[in-house]
């Protein structure tokens, strides 16, 4: 073999605790709920699985509603995982890699790592004394009680009751306020896991989501939520005002990154199967248009003309952004090779099929590392990773205070020698 892929897992690793069993082409409506009871004080540890067979809307609303008669907690426990060593082009790159804190406590052993799906009845949900922000979970809201409901803004119609005097409809809101969840970055890397999470408590009911709108470039958020089999009208979006709703869901409390959840994501989004057709299909991203930091790579041009002296002018796209979902998923559904310096153009690579070789240029100077943390510069090594992409690092020197770069073309070639290596024994 050209190169060593280093415990990339052979299968996706789906958990039984976020375990989607039979995934229809398009997701079903009607989920069947089972619920474990656990010694955790009364918490319970969902099971969460997909069913043939259908169930009844009315009956999934009329189970919901019970279960928001009182405040009920749900236990998620997550498997324990060791990240992979990213692949290196030189010594001098894994070198530096070693060289940063972060890097070993990202790759480190994750234990002990849970989530909470809380029910809590009868409340509002509003900005006031933003909580868990500071916690790590980046969620930008807060609960309170009913007091005054007059002043609230419903989020849901009224309750009917029919004859026999039962509740038909589930007065339900699920939160999904994080920081910065307008954009597609972050709706990607803190909001995703938040949503798997909870799923399958808001899929089959009239439960309304609450998000921040995002902008017109970010539109792709709302394709990405029709795809998952919601529908538009059970987005609210949030302008600081007060919520009230006879129950809430709170899915706050998540693993920021775990390989289960991308896993399910994936299954969930339907990416399609790579087929090759004898063809190395390359993206090269740009950060020219970028708004902040730069990190732009200085010698693009010259890394364009080798691309596509290498592989031809129909196999070789330079990825300006601004697609909507389909033309994106279109792109990098067919490719083999994602390079790009870290930013956020390379969130498009959960749109890869698995086995795609996923390039990040990092930025070569502590000045860099000093101004993030340690899961903000990781987030492309865990997410391919998770996703079982092959994942390089490749290191060079800024020539600005922007971070711009200048890739070397000889370490640029060993790369792609590799590269190819690889993909000519996977064919």
């Amino acid at each position: 073999m050209g190169i060593q892929l280093k415990n990339i897992p052979s299968k996706p690793r789906i958990p039984q605790e976020l375990q989607l069993k039979n995934i229809p082409d398009k997701p079903r409506t009607p989920l069947e709920l089972q619920l474990k009871n656990t010694q955790d004080h009364g918490t319970q540890e969902i099971l969460m699985q997909i069913y043939d067979k259908s169930i009844n809307i009315k009956e999934g609303l009329m189970r919901l509603r019970q279960d928001l008669k009182r405040k009920k907690v749900e236990k998620l426990v997550y498997q324990d995982f060791v990240l992979p060593e990213p692949n290196f082009v030189s010594r001098t790159d894994k070198q530096i890699f070693y060289s940063i804190k972060d890097n070993i406590e990202t790759k480190a052993h994750q234990t002990n790592l849970t989530g909470f799906v809380t029910h809590i009845p009868r409340a509002a949900c509003c900005r006031e004394g933003v909580r868990k922000y500071w916690e790590g979970y980046w969620c930008e809201f807060t609960f309170l009680p009913q007091k005054n409901r007059k002043r609230d803004k419903k989020v849901l119609h009224k309750r009917r009751s029919n004859k026999e005097g039962r509740d038909e409809n589930a007065t339900v809101m699920c939160p999904l306020l994080v920081a910065y969840g307008w954009s597609f970055q972050h709706f990607m890397d803190t909001l995703m896991p938040k949503l798997i999470q909870v799923y399958n408590y808001i899929i089959p009911a009239d439960v309304k989501i609450i998000l921040y709108e995002p902008p017109h470039e970010h539109r792709i958020i709302l394709e990405i939520f029709q795809r998952l089999g919601f529908s538009i009208s059970q987005v609210v979006f949030f302008n600081d005002q007060k919520l009230s709703a006879d129950g809430i869901l709170d899915t706050c409390v998540s693993p920021k990154r775990h390989p289960d959840t991308w896993q399910v994501m994936r299954s969930m989004l339907r990416i399609p199967e790579r087929v090759f057709d004898g063809k190395v299909k390359v993206i090269l991203l740009t950060r020219s248009h970028s708004r902040g930091i730069k990190r732009n790579i200085l010698n693009q041009e010259d890394v364009l003309r080798f691309l596509l002296q290498r592989y031809g002018t129909n196999s070789v796209t330079l990825f300006r952004g601004g697609y909507n979902l389909s033309e994106a998923l279109n792109l990098f559904s067919g490719a083999h090779v994602v390079l790009g310096s870290h930013g956020g153009a390379l969130y498009n690579i959960n749109f890869c099929p698995k086995g795609t070789h996923v390039v990040e240029i990092m930025p070569a100077t502590p000045l860099f590392f000093s101004n993030r943390t340690g899961g903000t510069k990781n987030m492309f090594w865990q997410q391919a990773s998770f996703l079982d992409h092959i994942f390089w690092r490749i290191y060079e020197k800024p020539e600005d205070k922007q971070f711009n770069m200048r890739i070397s073309m000889d370490k640029l070639e060993k790369l792609f020698n590799k590269i190819d290596a690889h993909l000519k024994e996977e064919y």
